[in-house]
């Protein structure tokens, strides 16, 4: 071989290597796998999981946080015993010795809007006539006959007559008390609720 056949393979090799150089550096650098922790708010008890990616193992882990007010949970909470939904201590309902969140005791126990609930309050205090009533939580007289129609069909309450069987007024049944106290629950803040107590309140002192 002569020194220019040298001289040019030389060359060559030198090119082939400065290609393969090339190629290396427009490679992005090598990272080294990363642990990372993530943690994501849920309705239901915490619960964790690992996961391998590309960018190196990561653990996902839930952090209970109460389904209706949607506080992070501390100290004492519940659960639904229904749908499983966690729940903190103002939000719980108590309901059969059991925690329930609203929509499941509306859907597995008593389902009451806000006006059939003033009406069964109406009634627990004693009040029968369908127009003081509807004066008192501001609800067209029909309107209050829906609702107690609505209540007797639940069981909520009874009609009590007197001789000749003329209407007496409306009483609570065990169901009825049962509804009261679960729905002062969901209801009991608001304040429209303190208005018609109010209401209720100078309507019965009123009569006395």
């Amino acid at each position: 071989m002569s020194g220019s056949d040298s001289a040019k393979e030389l060359v060559e090799f030198l090119r082939s290597l400065d290609a393969r150089l090339s190629v290396l550096e427009s490679r992005p650098p090598s990272r080294t796998p990363s642990l990372t922790s993530i943690k994501y708010p849920s309705p239901y008890l915490e619960s964790s999981e690992k996961l391998l990616t590309a960018d190196g193992l990561q653990t996902i882990t839930t952090v209970p946080v109460c389904s209706v007010c949607h506080k992070a949970l501390a100290g004492d909470y519940y659960s639904c015993s229904h749908c499983s939904r966690m729940l903190c201590q103002e939000c719980a309902i108590i309901h059969n010795n059991r925690a329930h969140c609203e929509d499941c005791i509306r859907e597995f126990h008593v389902d009451l809007s806000r006006r059939d609930y003033f009406v069964l309050i109406a009634f627990a205090n004693g009040l029968k006539d369908f127009g003081k009533i509807s004066e008192a939580i501001s609800a067209a007289k029909e309107d209050v006959g829906d609702s107690a129609t609505v209540l007797l069909s639940s069981n909520l309450v009874t009609i009590e007559k007197r001789c000749l069987g003329l209407l007496h007024g409306y009483k609570l049944t065990d169901l009825g008390l049962l509804a009261v106290q679960v729905y002062r629950r969901i209801y009991g803040k608001d304040e429209d609720t303190a208005l018609v107590g109010r209401n209720l309140r100078n309507m019965l002192f009123s009569e006395k």
